[in-house]
C-alpha cells in the first residue's frame, strides 16, 4: 500500500515534470521569437525608439508587480489549499483579491498621471521631438496598460499555486509568438513607433487575463463563506511584497537611470546584453520556476526531506546550466551581438559587459536560495537584507552616473548582489533548514513516544 507521503511526492514530482517540460518547450519558442524580433524592431523604431520601447516594457513589468504582494500571497494560499484538497475555497479569496487589485491598479494609474507627460519624457531621456510628442498623446493608454498589468498578473500566480506551471509557460510562448507576428506585421505596414510599442505591450496582458478567467471558471464549487477582509489580506501580503518590489526595481530602475543620465540610446547596449544574459539563464528558470509552489506543498505536508533534496538538486542545476554559460559570455558576447544586430563592435562597452555578467552570476546563485525561502514562507529577513543590498547598489549607481562613467554604472549594483545579498541569503536559508531539522526531529520523537 502506498503511503500518503509517497503519493503526495508522486503527484508533486509529476506536476514538476510537466511544468519543466512545458516550460522548456515554451521558453525555447520565446527565445527564438525574442531573437527574431530585435532586428525588425531596431529597423522600425531606431536606436532611441528601441531604447524607449525597452524602458517602457520594463516599466509595464514593474507595474504588474506593484500589487502589494497580493498576487504571490494568492499563489501561496493556492498551494496550501490544493495540498489540503480544498481548491474550491480559492473562490472566496478571489472575491477579495480581484476588487483589491482593481483598486490598487486604479490608484496607481491616477498617481502615474499626476506628474504629466513632460516629466515622463524627461525621465525616459527622450530627445526626438516627434517621439516625445507621440509619447505625450499616448500617455493615457500606457497608464491604462500599466493598471491592467497589475490585475492580469493574477492569472500566472493562480496557475503556479495550483501547480499548473505549464499554463504559465504556454502563456509566455503565446505572448512571444503574438508579439513577433505583431512586429513583423508592423514592419510591413510601416506603423508609427507608438502604435508598435502600445501593441507589443498589450499582448501579454490579454494572454494573462485569459488565464485568470479560465482558471476561475474551472475552480470547483465550495461552501459559501464570508470573504477575507481586504485590509487583512493586504497585511498578510506585505512579506511577499518587499522582495517582489526589490526584484521589480532591480529590473526597471537601471535602464531608467541610464536613459535619464545618458539618453535613451544608452539603454540599447544595456538591453541587448541583458536580453542575452537572461536567455542564458533560461534553463535555470525552466527547471526551478515550478519549485516555489512545490516547496509550499511539501512544507504543508511536513515533507522536509523532499525540500532539502530539491534544494540540493536546484543548486547543482544552477551551477551547470546557468552560471557557467553566464561567465562564458565575457568571451563571445560582443561578437555575437554584432552578428545578431548588425551594430558596430564598439556598441558594447567592455566595462558594462563585465559588471552585467558579475551581477547576473550573483543572481543565478541567489535564485535557488530565495525560491526555497519563498516557498517555505520565510520572507521577513529576506526583505531586510534584500532591500539594503538594492538601496546600496542603486545609490551607488546614481553616484557613478552623475560622474558620467557609463561603463561602470552597473558596478555598485553587481557588488551589492555579490557581496551583500548572496551571502545573507545563504546564511538565512541555512538557519531555516536547521530549524526545520529540529522541528522534524521533535515530531518523530513525539510520534515514537
Amino acid at each position: 500500500m502506498i503511503s500518503k507521503t509517497h503519493e503526495s511526492r508522486r503527484r508533486r514530482q509529476l506536476a514538476l515534470l510537466l511544468g519543466v517540460l512545458s516550460a522548456c518547450s515554451a521558453r525555447a519558442i520565446s527565445v527564438l521569437c525574442s531573437l527574431l524580433q530585435v532586428p525588425p524592431l531596431l529597423a522600425l523604431l531606431g536606436p532611441e525608439g528601441f531604447g524607449l520601447w525597452a524602458t517602457l516594457h520594463a516599466g509595464i513589468g514593474l507595474a504588474g508587480m506593484l500589487d502589494g504582494g497580493v498576487g504571490y500571497r494568492l499563489q501561496h494560499v493556492a498551494a496550501i489549499q490544493a495540498a489540503a484538497g480544498r481548491p474550491g475555497a480559492l473562490r472566496n479569496d478571489l472575491r477579495t483579491v480581484v476588487p483589491l487589485i482593481a483598486g490598487i491598479a486604479l490608484a496607481g494609474a491616477l498617481l502615474g498621471a499626476l506628474p504629466g507627460a513632460g516629466v515622463w519624457i524627461a525621465l525616459l531621456g527622450v530627445t526626438d521631438p516627434a517621439l516625445g510628442s507621440a509619447l505625450t498623446s499616448t500617455l493615457p493608454v500606457l497608464l491604462a496598460l500599466s493598471a491592467t498589468a497589475i490585475l492580469a498578473q493574477l492569472g500566472p500566480r493562480l496557475a503556479a499555486g495550483l501547480q499548473q506551471q505549464w499554463l504559465v509557460g504556454a502563456s509566455q510562448a503565446a505572448t512571444s509568438m503574438l508579439t513577433l507576428a505583431a512586429v513583423l506585421a508592423a514592419a510591413v505596414a510601416e506603423l508609427a513607433p507608438t502604435v508598435v510599442i502600445g501593441l507589443t505591450l498589450a499582448l501579454p496582458l490579454l494572454v494573462n487575463s485569459t488565464i485568470l478567467l479560465a482558471l476561475w471558471a474551472k475552480l470547483p464549487a465550495a461552501p459559501a463563506a464570508a470573504p477575507a477582509g481586504a485590509g487583512r489580506y493586504l497585511r498578510d501580503s506585505l512579506p511577499f511584497f518587499v522582495p517582489q518590489l526589490c526584484a521589480a526595481l532591480r529590473t526597471t530602475v537601471p535602464p531608467m537611470l541610464l536613459a535619464n543620465f545618458f539618453g535613451a540610446a544608452a539603454v540599447t547596449p544595456y538591453t541587448l546584453l541583458t536580453r542575452l544574459l537572461n536567455l542564458l539563464a533560461q534553463p535555470q528558470q525552466w527547471m526551478l520556476d515550478p519549485l516555489w509552489p512545490a516547496y509550499t506543498d511539501a512544507a504543508s505536508r511536513g515533507d522536509y526531506t523532499w525540500v532539502r533534496r530539491a534544494l540540493a538538486l536546484s543548486f547543482l542545476v544552477s551551477l551547470g546550466l546557468a552560471l557557467l554559460p553566464t561567465l562564458s559570455a565575457l568571451i563571445w558576447a560582443p561578437a555575437f551581438v554584432t552578428w545578431w544586430t548588425g551594430l558596430p563592435p564598439n556598441t558594447l562597452p567592455t566595462g558594462l559587459l563585465l559588471w552585467l555578467v558579475i551581477c547576473q552570476a550573483a543572481l543565478v546563485l541567489t535564485t535557488p536560495l530565495t525560491l526555497c525561502l519563498n516557498g517555505l514562507g520565510r520572507l521577513d529577513r529576506q526583505a531586510f537584507y534584500g532591500t539594503f543590498a538594492l538601496a546600496f547598489g542603486l545609490g551607488g549607481m546614481v553616484l557613478v552616473c552623475r560622474a558620467g562613467n557609463a561603463p561602470l554604472a552597473l558596478a555598485p549594483l553587481a557588488l551589492a548582489f555579490a557581496v551583500i545579498n548572496l551571502p545573507c541569503a545563504a546564511v538565512d536559508l541555512l538557519g531555516v533548514l536547521r530549524s526545520l531539522n529540529f522541528t522534524a526531529t521533535k515530531v518523530r520523537a513525539a510520534t515514537a513516544a
